[in-house]
């Protein structure tokens, strides 16, 4: 499946005001499990360690259409990975665009409620090679990634944010497998991040993040559907602290009840200024 945000979204996600941001996100991931199927572990499976950054600008008009701000964003991903014996590969990954809604701050049972829709539509601009590559930054593919966001406030020191985001994938007409292989296609799929935040002092929040993976259709190989479907959680402590217009993130999270993907630790890390 095609790289996606696990847990690169965290506290306050669902709220956002008229202007600029920009991001620069990172993380670390190391894998130290495959997990099939049945559950069982993948014996002689190789670990991976990776490391990837996440370059975001985002502009919100301060004008409104359906009552909400209207806007757009745009994300250039950086990667490395290490898989081994299954060799390296870094380079920058694939352009996303998207326009989005942001609408102020609504009122659910007189709770504050601040929520986003957005539209993500992914460009196979990486770094691809099909000829020999085990490793590949870029995906080949076009991608369509809705999200809708929320944040609410149920008490003046308490927060949850969600992001539930679908992830539709294009066909692969030049994948990087074995010669029969002429096509490839990632199943379709839901994912989500969540947080439970607490108001430790002014400008500083401390918590639960988790986030959640769960593919809804088989993978395909020639226009085949092949058997399997990947899932994965994850959950750990996290924080954020605001200064002025700067915004760091910091959130770990140990991933557990894979299935047919990978699972282990990971670190991300978010700075964000608003203009």
């Amino acid at each position: 499946m095609p790289t996606v945000n696990l847990g690169l979204t965290s506290f306050l996600d669902g709220i956002a005001q008229p202007g600029w941001l920009v991001e620069q996100y990172g993380q670390a991931v190391h894998d130290d499990r495959t997990i099939a199927a049945d559950g069982s572990k993948i014996a002689n499976a190789p670990g991976t360690n990776s490391g990837s950054g996440l370059s975001h600008v985002v502009y919100l008009a301060p004008r409104k259409v359906l009552g909400a701000w209207y806007g757009a964003e745009y994300l250039i991903p950086e990667a490395y990975v290490n898989a081994g014996a299954a060799g390296t590969r870094g380079g920058v990954g694939d352009m996303t665009v998207g326009p989005m809604l942001q609408w102020p701050e609504k009122h659910l049972f007189g709770m504050p409620l601040h929520q986003r829709v957005l539209a993500d539509f992914e460009v196979p601009t990486g770094t691809y090679t099909a000829q020999n590559s085990a490793i590949n930054i870029g995906a080949n593919t076009w991608t369509v990634h809705p999200y809708y966001a929320f944040t609410l406030l149920p008490t003046k020191r308490l927060e949850t944010s969600w992001r539930i985001s679908y992830l539709w994938n294009s066909t692969n007409q030049d994948p990087a497998a074995p010669s029969n292989v002429q096509s490839t296609q990632a199943g379709q799929a839901l994912h989500f991040n969540a947080t439970v935040g607490w108001k430790l002092f002014e400008h500083v929040y401390v918590g639960a993040n988790g986030y959640m993976f769960h593919q809804l259709t088989n993978s395909q190989v020639n226009h085949i559907a092949q058997p399997g479907t990947e899932v994965l959680a994850a959950i750990g402590p996290g924080f954020t602290v605001q200064h002025g217009s700067w915004f760091y993130y910091v959130n770990a999270y140990r991933e557990f009840g894979a299935v047919d993907t990978s699972e282990g630790n990971k670190i991300a890390v978010r700075i964000a200024k608003a203009f």
